[in-house]
């Protein structure tokens, strides 16, 4: 590295890397804000898919008989229960 000729070339040098340390911090700060957004939609999302899921799975096992409710029996998944019982 050259030696730096005065101090006024070290100020500028300074400058120029404070500078590109605060753009750096803001980038930092955006892609934080962006994830932590991307996250909540996320959680909602799956809050909203879960109660879906639930209700499935509701409707499913009210309507089946006792027989045929062991094919299913354990199944969390509703797109798997309907799966299982169309092949039977």
């Amino acid at each position: 590295m050259d030696l730096i000729k005065s101090s006024s070339e070290a100020l500028k040098l300074l400058d120029m890397a404070a500078e590109k340390t605060r753009a750096l911090i803001i980038l930092h700060c955006n892609m934080q804000e962006r994830a932590t957004a991307a996250t909540a939609d996320y959680e909602k999302k799956l809050e909203e898919w879960t109660k879906k899921a639930k209700k499935a799975r509701k409707l499913i096992i009210s309507t089946i008989s006792a027989s045929v409710m062991t094919y299913v029996k354990g199944e969390r998944n509703p797109a798997e229960m309907w799966k299982i019982l169309e092949e039977q």
